[in-house]
């Protein structure tokens, strides 16, 4: 479950959503997206359960004690796809503001996702930002071949956010987005 992010995809992101105060990155990897919020001049905690040498490992996110302790304005993270569900639940517990995730467009499908996240008024789902294409991945410090073979999108999850989730598309941009 270790395909660290390509920087065009948390860039995608950042150029369309705002972000204030601190944020988490509970699932850093080897730092791909904390570097990339690090130089849009964000203020950023990295961890990770396993150590792959960046952030400070050793560090489960759902099962640690100091994270029910903590706050952050912001969570952003590429979690394990298969922990989707699990990540975003105790992201609205830790998260003041915004809560931004990584998934596949399959996320959407389910219906213990559709009671607990998609019909929570408090922390609600604003906007799915969908990539238009596939987008590449690294594995082992490879981007692997263009054209990934995985639908992806970022959910961005509001606390007290009234309307709507929207949609919006996120377009193949040349030299910029690996697809």
């Amino acid at each position: 479950d270790f395909f660290p992010t390509h920087p065009s995809i948390t860039e995608a992101l950042l150029d369309r959503e705002k972000l204030s105060g601190t944020i988490l990155e509970p699932a850093c990897g080897a730092g791909d997206m904390s570097k990339v919020l690090l130089d849009y001049g964000y203020d950023v905690c990295s961890t990770d359960l396993v150590d792959r040498g960046y952030g400070t490992s050793g560090i489960d996110f759902l099962n640690d004690k100091q994270f029910s302790k903590l706050s952050y304005d912001c969570i952003v993270t590429n979690p394990p796809f298969r922990l989707g569900l699990e990540f975003v639940l105790k992201a609205k517990d830790i998260a003041r503001h915004k809560i931004c995730i990584l998934n596949s467009t399959t996320f959407l499908n389910g219906i213990e996702r559709y009671e607990k996240l998609w019909m929570d008024r408090e922390f609600p789902l604003k906007k799915v930002y969908q990539f238009a294409g596939r987008c590449s991945f690294r594995k082992k410090g490879h981007i692997l071949p263009t054209g990934g073979y995985m639908s992806l999108c970022w959910y961005v999850f509001q606390r007290d956010y009234k309307g709507k989730a929207e949609i919006e598309w996120i377009l193949p941009e040349p030299n910029k987005i690996e697809w």
